[in-house]
């Protein structure tokens, strides 16, 4: 674009996110905070110090996840853009944990990506990062809603002994 790939555009883009967060259009305000991750991440804003980019790099990369989990949580979204929003929440989630993280923060992450798989009815995958999530955070909100849609997942897929074993380990480590 007009544009280019500067500071300006990375600052017009920033500005937008902000709008679309307090508009609260947040499919919006997620897929423009996805962008504006990967171009930072590809080299945008070169003239911004190297520790200051990667620093907005972990802050667009978390706006993008918060923002896409808000935007799968409405009805308003059809399904082609549930599908889009789902990717991208993956993808950032993946960069924001590949880098240095606050440990709540990489906690609502995990919880994010493992929701994507249960809402999209991939069981076995949702099976295994929810547990993950689980077992990793017991005695939290994400820690204790994750055993549950773990053991919700196996009752879909009719898997009544790993319903059990789970159920067990989740008793075992102590879910509220």
């Amino acid at each position: 674009g007009a544009l280019g790939r500067g500071e300006g555009r990375l600052d017009m883009m920033a500005n937008l996110i902000g709008l679309y967060a307090s508009l609260e259009m947040n499919l919006e305000a997620g897929r423009l905070a996805y962008e504006r991750t990967f171009e930072l991440e590809a080299g945008g804003g070169e003239e911004t110090e190297p520790s200051e980019r990667a620093e907005a790099v972990r802050a667009d990369a978390y706006e993008a996840v918060s923002r896409l989990q808000l935007a799968l949580s409405s009805t308003e979204l059809d399904a082609a853009q549930r599908v889009i929003a789902r990717a991208a929440l993956r993808r950032s989630a993946g960069l924001l944990l590949s880098g240095e993280r606050d440990e709540e923060q990489a906690r609502k992450v995990r919880f994010a990506i493992a929701q994507t798989f249960y809402e999209e009815g991939r069981l076995n995958e949702a099976t295994t990062y929810l547990t993950a999530v689980a077992l990793s955070h017991p005695k939290t909100e994400q820690g204790d809603t994750a055993a549950l849609m773990t053991l919700d997942a196996y009752q879909q897929a009719n898997d009544l002994l790993g319903l059990a074993r789970s159920g067990e380990r989740f008793l075992k480590i102590g879910v509220s």
